[in-house]
């Protein structure tokens, strides 16, 4: 079921000075500034709005809920309707995530959990999920990723060590998988799995 842990606007502007865009305050700087040191300014200037312009948020999955038993699909319209309600609440957009995953509609959880990733990139259940859902659906190398990404929000998140150490083991990569089953038993011989593995 996953740890328990607990939309920026694309319409959003781009930081700048008083209002202005940071492409709008570059061009005129160069305007003002000859040959090289114009040229030097405006490849910054790119740089940096690219920086400024925030994650893209992939948009919430087309569902038919038409197709689901009674039950199923009263509880996937409520999460969806919550959703699209709330599009920039990740929190709303990570719940009907968990509904669909839950009921094993994968592939559509999947780009929930990608969409409140995208709008909270620090919280770390989205990534797990995520990783979670992409190996039911076989996808490996994926879900690696999503497991490396919630590593790195929390090193001393267990289950997400311990499951990047079996996709290592399947995966032949044996020296990998030893290493990170030997660092899991230094932050708690009492592991079960990592003395299995």
């Amino acid at each position: 079921s996953g740890p328990a842990f607990s939309n920026p606007s694309r319409n959003e502007p781009e930081i700048g000075v008083k209002g202005k865009s940071i492409g709008v305050v570059i061009n005129s700087w160069c305007v003002r500034m000859p040959g090289r040191t114009a040229g030097w300014v405006l490849v910054a200037g790119l740089a940096l709005g690219g920086c400024a312009r925030r994650q893209e948020v992939p948009e919430l999955p087309a569902i038919a809920t038409e197709k689901f038993a009674p039950a199923v699909r009263e509880a996937i319209t409520k999460a969806l309707e919550a959703a699209r309600a709330k599009p920039a609440d990740a929190a709303a957009i990570g719940k009907l995530g968990m509904v669909l995953h839950a009921h094993e509609q994968y592939a559509t959880a999947a780009a929930c959990y990608r969409r409140a990733q995208a709008m909270e990139p620090k919280v770390l259940r989205w990534p797990y999920y995520l990783a979670q859902v992409e190996a039911q659906q076989g996808n490996g190398g994926a879900a690696e990723v999503a497991l490396r990404r919630a590593v790195d929000i929390d090193r001393k998140f267990a289950p997400a060590q311990l499951r990047l150490a079996e996709l290592a083991l399947e995966g032949g990569r044996l020296e990998e998988a030893r290493g990170l089953y030997d660092k899991l038993l230094q932050e708690d011989g009492t592991s079960a799995a990592a003395h299995y593995g």
